[in-house]
């Protein structure tokens, strides 16, 4: 994904579908910017919607002392009484929490809060597009929440947002327009509108200074005229820092709008083929060893064929218990017969004994079938012993040598 494209949605997309757009590389630079219809939009890696005030809530929320797990009631419980519509059909974002001040182990959260029919909406033509949402956002959560500067935006989408502080938003209505002339009066009106709404809910000190961001900037004189509508000191600025921020602000698709990831965006457009390789190279290796496991078995089954074939010819009408064990056994006895050695003889014992240590034992005693000596040097290595079918068991310059069982 090298570049990014992000959109202002106004309340009546895609019904108006002019918006304002802004292509962003892969820094978060603007690489270009305009408004137009979809059918003008540049093709980007990813696609972020930014949506209007009118279409979300944002909502400061206190949510007394609770575990994580029991909070969704009470913030469902306090969004009931700021919602006109039901809280089942709402679709709930925590943009950011905090501690409460003035109730030990409460919280404050902050939500947006927007329509499930109107996210569906907006998300399903996005897919119609062929332009799936990698990000969406509420236009109001873009602007920066401080208590010094409040922030009033102006997008051209019909309405205007002003963010009173770090704690909610507040939307109104902007009356039709079209000359720059009547632009001024009717934000200003409007504004002023907003700016008592704010301090009526939050009978809070209003500060000196208020930014405004808007899609068409106004003139000096507008300017003024503005400021003096709101009994405020006004800056003006362009939406240019504002798609930045939205990069930052809380992602509104989770949970049932969660995207799927495709083969396009997001990480998986980037891992795509080292994916593809780790799989392949994993299937080859499960290949190889499944191949490596069918030949051992034969293997397997050929030797205990080989087994039982010698063990019939030598113990013939002898049910097979512990073939190894019996067959021991029998060449035990085969020796004796024939007046050799066995492997548990005390002579046997000695003799393999001296060829492995290249000495005579300093002391020995021997309790059939095993043979206990005292070496005059350790003895280096067992390996030859066990070759010869003994168990051999060092302590020291003390061997305990005996026939395996």
């Amino acid at each position: 994904m090298n570049t990014r494209l992000a959109l202002i949605i106004p309340e009546r997309w895609p019904d108006q579908p002019d918006c304002e757009w802004a292509l962003l590389d892969r820094d978060g630079r603007i690489v270009e910017h305009g408004r137009s219809a979809p059918s003008h939009w540049p093709n980007a890696g990813e696609h972020v919607a930014l949506i209007d005030g009118a279409d979300c809530l944002l909502a400061a929320l206190r949510v007394p002392p609770s575990k994580r797990r029991d909070r969704l009631p009470l913030i469902r419980y306090a969004l009931e009484a700021r919602l006109a519509r039901d809280i089942d059909h709402e679709h709930v974002t925590i943009t950011s929490e905090r501690a409460d001040e003035e109730q030990p182990g409460g919280r404050r959260l902050l939500a947006v809060v927007i329509a499930h029919a109107r996210l569906r909406q907006i998300c399903a033509q996005f897919e119609a597009l062929r332009r799936p949402l990698g990000r969406a956002v509420a236009l109001v959560d873009c602007l920066p929440a401080t208590t010094t500067c409040w922030q009033a935006i102006d997008a051209g989408t019909g309405s205007l947002s002003l963010r009173a502080g770090p704690d909610g938003a507040i939307t109104v209505d902007m009356p039709p327009h079209t000359p720059s002339t009547t632009a001024a009066p009717a934000r200003g009106d409007t504004l002023a509108c907003a700016l008592t709404l704010a301090t009526t809910a939050e009978p809070a000190q209003q500060p000196a200074e208020l930014v405004f961001t808007t899609a068409t900037p106004l003139t000096d004189a507008e300017m003024t005229l503005l400021s003096r509508q709101c009994a405020m000191e006004i800056s003006q600025c362009s939406l240019d820092g504002l798609w930045g921020r939205s990069l930052l602000a809380a992602n509104l698709l989770h949970g049932p709008f969660a995207p799927a990831a495709s083969a396009g965006t997001g990480i998986w457009g980037a891992l795509r083929l080292p994916a593809a390789l780790a799989g392949t190279a994993t299937l080859i290796a499960g290949i190889a060893l499944a191949v490596g496991i069918a030949v051992d078995r034969n293997t397997v089954a050929e030797l205990e064929g080989r087994e039982r074939a010698i063990f019939a010819d030598a113990l013939p009408a002898t049910p097979a218990i512990a073939p190894q064990l019996q067959l021991r056994r029998a060449l035990d006895e085969a020796r004796r017969d024939h007046g050799l050695l066995s492997a548990g003889d005390l002579l046997a014992l000695l003799q393999a004994l001296i060829e492995a240590n290249s000495s005579l034992p300093l002391q020995m005693a021997y309790r059939t079938p095993r043979l206990e000596a005292e070496l005059a040097s350790p003895l280096p290595a067992t390996a030859p012993l066990a070759h010869r079918g003994l168990s051999a068991r060092l302590e020291g310059h003390r061997i305990h040598l005996q026939p395996q069982p």
